[in-house]
């Protein structure tokens, strides 16, 4: 596991400084020892950086969160759905929808 420490200045200028943690996950095994990690060493929230394998986990990656209480930040709706709590990443369904006006032929 791999640790940084980053400080973070909050509206009232206090300096907070949290202990970033990253643990690499490959396999569905991994994920649940990935929780037991951060429920052991008693994490805040999560930020899940998206693979193709892990999108094929956000199910279980929702269950995880929802049982131990760790809020998740994602990068796809789609990880919401399934339990994250929010997600950065773009919605392509309406990327496409307001792209659609511009490609469109005129006469």
């Amino acid at each position: 596991m791999a640790r940084g420490d980053y400080r973070i200045f909050d509206a009232d200028t206090h300096i907070i400084e949290p202990t970033i943690y990253s643990v690499p996950v490959d396999t569905l095994v991994g994920l649940d020892g990935a929780f037991a990690t951060a429920v052991r060493d008693r994490a805040g929230a999560l930020i899940i950086v998206g693979t193709a394998r892990l999108f094929s986990y956000r199910k279980r990656i929702g269950e995880l969160a929802l049982k131990h209480r760790l809020p998740t930040v994602v990068g796809s709706r789609e990880y919401v759905e399934a339990g994250g709590l929010a997600s950065y990443g773009t919605d392509f369904p309406d990327l496409f929808r307001r792209a659609a006006p511009s490609t469109s032929t005129r006469s």
